[in-house]
């Protein structure tokens, strides 16, 4: 693995929080690409558009920023991306390779620029062993749900609203709101009768006025049938629904990441067939269900449960109803 900060460790740097020594790396490119180091020995990379700047579209994007790495831009010429907590280095090295190594392949500065902005979202997936970067098969299946659901949702309200609607990978407890209404959006395989709620919160309506269950019936498929697809042809499908608006597009892509999806892993093996046997179930207060009011959630941080369907059919609303309420 390529050590790109060994030529700064002996430098100092003035403090400040811009302030930082750097090196150009040979990267046989002609793009103008560095790393660097600041004064609280934090490392990083630059990648600068000497000819061209930066336009609002891209410029103004929500970038990734967590406790472990920043993304930003300096000014509307160079992309800085900054390991915040040293305790990631090993896996800050082998991230900013894969971008650096991708961008200085880039055939002009705007996709250069455009290129690591997108793979910075694969931060999420380096961070997770090896062995646990590819979703496995459930996963897949929960995430092709929530994209067919996506999917509705766009031909209903809209690029812009149906996507700011996707929570579920941003620390909230519903995989979708919708002003006062949740949904939660589960799947399973087809004669199954049961689906396995993992906390307290999932089915706790928490303010809202509506929460529904929506549960997709979603099984594995042979490559010959007809209706059958696989992971990375939805996720390209949905990519293209979004492409109209790029800023729409990085946005449902840092989703998809925070999800556990990376474009570089290749899902083509396993296909897929939605059933379209989607069970729509209304949670009001007679649900069956755990939620903060009846246990004591400061005693108790982890609750995971199975719901049997057959015995639910009393909360069980139609389409034409769901409609009505989105």
């Amino acid at each position: 693995m390529i050590n790109y900060w060994q030529g700064l460790w002996d430098k100092k740097v003035e403090e400040g929080e811009l302030k930082y020594a750097s090196i150009s790396l040979a990267l046989n490119s002609p793009w103008n690409i560095k790393a660097t180091k600041d004064a609280k020995g934090r490392i990083g990379f630059q990648l600068i558009a000497e000819k061209i700047e930066m336009n609002d579209q891209i410029y103004k994007r929500k970038l990734l920023k967590t406790s472990q790495v920043s993304v930003t831009f300096l000014d509307k010429k160079t992309l800085y991306i900054r390991l915040e907590d040293q305790d990631a280095t090993e896996e800050f090295n082998e991230y900013a390779e894969s971008i650096i190594i991708k961008a200085s392949q880039a055939p002009s500065e705007i996709e250069m620029i455009e290129l690591a902005i997108s793979k910075s979202l694969k931060w999420f997936n380096f961070l997770k062993p090896i062995n646990e970067r590819k979703l496995k098969p459930f996963q897949q299946q929960g995430l092709i749900a929530e994209l067919l659901f996506l999917k509705k949702l766009v031909k209903k309200m809209g690029l812009s609203d149906s996507l700011n609607s996707w929570c579920g990978q941003d620390s909230y407890d519903k995989d979708f709101i919708l002003g006062k209404l949740g949904v939660e959006v589960k799947a399973k395989q087809s004669g199954k009768i049961k689906v396995t709620i993992s906390s307290f919160s999932q089915l706790d309506l928490q303010g809202l006025e509506k929460l529904i269950l929506n549960v997709y019936s979603i099984n594995s498929a042979s490559s010959n049938d007809e209706n059958a697809f696989n992971l990375d042809q939805l996720v390209n499908e949905m990519c293209e629904i979004f492409s109209s608006e790029m800023n729409l597009k990085y946005l449902f892509e840092m989703e998809l990441a925070e999800a556990g999806y990376d474009f570089d892993h290749d899902y083509t093996d396993r296909f897929w067939i939605d059933l379209g046997e989607n069970q729509i179930y209304n949670i009001n207060s007679n649900f069956p269900s755990i939620t903060s009011e009846i246990i004591n959630v400061k005693s108790i941080s982890n609750v995971s449960y199975d719901i049997n369907l057959n015995t639910i059919k009393d909360f069980k609303i139609d389409e034409e109803e769901f409609e009505i309420l989105i």
